[in-house]
């Protein structure tokens, strides 16, 4: 299968019931679909701001590849979208962190709800309790190889800025050292960004964080979610 028929685009994007206008698009992107994307995504800018602004939607979750020619895209439609007052947001999964996890994009970028991995072992679920409360639920085993993939989920997580953030460990069924560290570093990533994190580790993760005499100093450690989203208050 040749790169040109190994990709589609939805083409033109649908105005939603909701106000937002959608693109979706599939498959392995590469250097010969540059202007037909870019043609793409102007419609779809231009159809949302036509007859007044609406909301911009990219979804990438079944893109499989891409190279450097769609974060460029991106990144120009990014910036045409500030300049117009016009709210975006791209749809992705960790795959494609790699190529479109870069500063300019994090901001708009948002991981599907449904669970997605970088492996078979670990998955990584987020949701939004309200506008400010994001719970990021982790299941699997945290080790070596699938903390690394993890990361830059997280990482991307924290960039939508929440005020409160909830990370979930009840599912985690094996958490070695590499995985409290990554925990640790999002810790310190948090409090840079003025974002308050509580661990719902459960009762079997706990006790790592007690031995290692995190718990009630960087970390704020709890038994379930229900208690780390009580603890937030208000």
């Amino acid at each position: 299968m040749d790169e040109e028929s190994a990709w589609t685009i939805t083409m033109p994007p649908a105005r939603t019931t909701s106000g937002v206008v959608q693109v979706v698009m599939s498959g392995a992107l590469g250097p010969s679909a540059r202007a037909r994307l870019h043609e793409t995504l102007r419609i779809a800018l231009l159809t949302a701001l036509s007859p007044e602004p609406a909301a911009l939607e990219v979804t990438l979750t079944a893109v499989t590849s891409c190279d450097e020619v769609l974060p460029a895209e991106l990144q120009e439609l990014a910036l045409t979208c500030a300049r117009e007052n016009l709210a975006l947001r791209i749809e992705v999964t960790p795959a494609l962190l790699p190529w479109l996890g870069r500063s300019e994009l994090a901001p708009f970028l948002h991981l599907s709800d449904a669970p997605v991995a970088g492996s078979s072992d670990v998955a990584v679920v987020p949701t939004w309790v309200d506008r400010a409360t994001l719970v990021i639920a982790l299941t699997g085993e945290l080790d070596l190889v699938t903390t690394a993939r993890t990361r830059d989920a997280l990482a991307v997580l924290l960039a939508a800025r929440p005020l409160r953030l909830v990370l979930d460990l009840a599912g985690v069924t094996f958490l070695a050292s590499t995985g409290v560290n990554e925990i640790v570093r999002l810790a310190h990533a948090a409090a840079d960004d003025a974002v308050a994190l509580h661990v719902a580790a459960g009762t079997h993760n706990r006790r790592t964080f007690e031995l290692l005499g995190l718990t009630g100093t960087l970390l704020r450690v709890f038994d379930t979610r229900a208690d780390a989203l009580a603890a937030f208050g208000g």
